[in-house]
């Protein structure tokens, strides 16, 4: 994957530095400029698309991304960029009018005041990460799937971060409040919430599918997780990025992002490059570098590895 990195002072900064490398790694910008009543304290937002696939990008301070009138408010104190997936695009209609606009999942990527952003692009995925107040980190992923059969959908959203909620969930989790992936087969034509997906997060463990998630003290449950923490060889292992979808009362494989991997943070720095022979890695936390003391559930002290471009 393409790995950039820079400095951001707000989240409409942001945003620009996102709309620069969208076009960059192909995406077509079909509007990129303020809301459309043109009120400035609603900031701006961004309707984008490639491979038939269709999201929108806004930027908020304080206030509701999914109101068209300014209302403040902190509640949460949340900052960002909030994504969400649309089923296309029309001109001069609002941005809560587009085509299919879903207000579910509430995806977003916090920026807090000013921090450093990570941009990893390959094919049609597109990730942004944050780091802000002191080694915390955000992430939203959005894009279409690389999916084993043609035709079957895989435009996918998913984050770290959800706003107007009190918690934090794992990138690419099978929960309604930070996951949405549109599935197209003979059993099912829509967008999923986790309910008929897993991925390499799956909850709850479904036999025949290999979860990361350490979800119990008990034989069988540890997952892949504890496992990886590190191998005879010195390193962490790598766990790549699968989904199953269920078809037939049993759940098949879906689809693989190639590039991206989750791993274990216990002996790898934070924001740091991994060096494995001839490829290089750059490791990101989930949500804040830890302890190994902490590591007592799945979740905790996890990372995304990226492979990055030669």
């Amino acid at each position: 994957m393409k790995v950039v990195s820079y400095k951001y002072t707000s989240a409409e900064d942001l945003l620009s530095i996102v709309h620069r490398h969208l076009g960059l790694a192909g995406w077509t910008v079909n509007y990129f400029g303020q809301m459309v009543n043109g009120d400035p304290r609603l900031g701006r937002y961004m309707a984008v698309q490639k491979a038939g696939c269709f999201f929108t990008l806004r930027a908020f301070d304080l206030f509701n991304p999914y109101a068209e009138s300014y209302a403040y408010s902190t509640v949460f104190e949340q900052r960002g960029i909030a994504v969400n997936a649309c089923d296309g695009y029309t001109a001069g209609v609002g941005y809560l009018s587009q085509p299919g606009f879903r207000q579910a999942p509430r995806c977003y990527v916090e920026t807090s005041f000013e921090g450093t952003c990570y941009l990893s692009y390959s094919g049609d995925i597109f990730i942004i990460s944050t780091q802000y107040d002191d080694g915390r980190f955000s992430h939203v992923i959005f894009g279409k799937l690389p999916v084993f059969v043609a035709g079957t959908g895989g435009n996918i959203v998913s984050s770290t971060h959800v706003y107007n909620a009190n918690a934090l969930y794992p990138l690419l989790y099978n929960n309604a409040a930070c996951f949405c992936l549109r599935v197209n087969h003979a059993q099912f034509n829509g967008w999923d919430t986790g309910s008929r997906t897993l991925s390499s997060l799956a909850y709850p463990t479904v036999n025949g599918v290999p979860t990361y998630l350490s979800t119990s003290n008990q034989y069988g449950g540890l997952g892949t997780h504890t496992r990886g923490k590190i191998l005879d060889c010195g390193f962490p292992g790598l766990i790549p990025v699968n989904f199953f979808t269920l078809f037939s009362s049993n759940y098949s494989p879906f689809a693989q992002i190639p590039g991206l991997f989750f791993v274990p943070l216990d002996y790898v720095s934070a924001a740091s490059e991994l060096v494995i022979g001839r490829s290089k890695f750059f490791v990101i936390p989930l949500y804040k570098k830890g302890s190994w003391l902490e590591a007592t559930t799945g979740i905790q002290n996890l990372g995304i590895a990226v492979l990055k471009d030669e």
